[in-house]
């Protein structure tokens, strides 16, 4: 894989500055401070942060803009290596989540249906849930458990039944939120507990969800008066990130303590601020966009108290 160090934007020398909003004035409400940003050196090039490990190893993906997309890791020192799995048919390969053990899992275009892969060192090896025409594999814990989504033949109608699934030690099941005017379930990220959330559509607009491990749903979660909350992370404190969307079309990051204290978080400027996964050591990553053509990583961090 070839290595070269990403352009490093710290808080001393950007442009842009940050909010953090709680839900509510209560003392104990965290902080969350931007640490710093990032971008894949490649110029007018998108650079989609979407999980982060322990080490503050980062995954995503970098977006061209003409429908070509490949993977990237960026190392904490700052050094990035790309992603593009060789079996790829046209150059589209997303890493989507990296665990402790330096694992990494996403998907990638191989000519037909999009499929799931797994990248360990060097070694890429493919993942298809049973039955599916497509895999997304968008979640991973520890001990390489993880979770996605996935498209079933519907009938006639082709490859559009959208269903989410989580394997726990090997053992796949497929899950739905249930209820009135359900269009899809999407699951996005998982922690050491077997916790997964994600969100769903519904006929009255998007929403985020919880799933223990033993399948109990906790579901609506949302921002009081988004148009729709997505969760995205969750850390083995059972922290959660994501993001919302108000009335005005602006995208806000959200951090949750439990499914209704939320701190809402916006790189300014900026019309869009999403978070992406939370680590075991409070660290987030993210993206935010300073225009409609490019977007920027970043990392934050939670702060409990001033000493943390």
């Amino acid at each position: 894989m070839k290595t070269r160090s990403f352009f490093l934007c710290t808080l001393a020398s950007c442009f842009f500055g940050y909010a953090v909003t709680p839900i509510s004035a209560q003392a104990a409400s965290p902080t969350i401070d931007l640490i710093t940003s990032f971008n894949i050196p490649e110029p007018y090039v998108d650079t989609d942060a979407f999980s982060i490990n322990d080490a503050k190893t980062i995954v995503g993906s970098s977006d061209f803009g003409d429908g070509n997309v490949q993977g990237f890791v960026r190392y904490r020192n700052g050094d990035y290596s790309v992603i593009i799995n060789p079996n790829e048919a046209k150059r589209y390969t997303v890493a989507s989540v990296i665990n402790n053990s330096g694992l990494i899992a996403g998907y990638y275009f191989p000519g037909h249906h999009i499929r799931g892969f797994f990248l360990s060192n060097d070694t890429y090896t493919d993942f298809r849930v049973p039955g599916a025409c497509t895999t997304y594999i968008t979640a991973l814990n520890d001990a390489d458990d993880f979770a996605g989504l996935a498209y079933f033949h519907q009938s006639d109608n082709g490859c559009n039944d959208l269903k989410s699934f989580v394997s726990i030690g090997g053992n796949i099941t497929i899950f739905t939120v249930i209820g009135a005017g359900v269009d899809f379930t999407q699951a996005e990220g998982m922690n050491n507990l077997g916790q997964v959330v994600g969100f769903y559509g519904d006929r009255n607009g998007v929403h985020g969800f919880l799933r223990d491990a033993d399948g109990t749903l906790t579901f609506p979660i949302d921002y009081p008066g988004a148009v729709a909350t997505a969760l995205i992370g969750i850390n083995d404190k059972g922290w959660m990130t994501g993001y919302y969307d108000d009335t005005k079309g602006i995208f806000h990051a959200l951090f949750l303590q439990s499914p209704t204290e939320f701190v809402v978080f916006d790189v300014i400027p900026s019309r869009a601020t999403y978070f992406g996964g939370i680590n075991n050591r409070d660290f987030i990553c993210g993206t935010y966009s300073s225009g409609p053509l490019l977007a920027h990583g970043f990392i934050a961090r939670v702060r409990r108290s001033s000493g943390d």
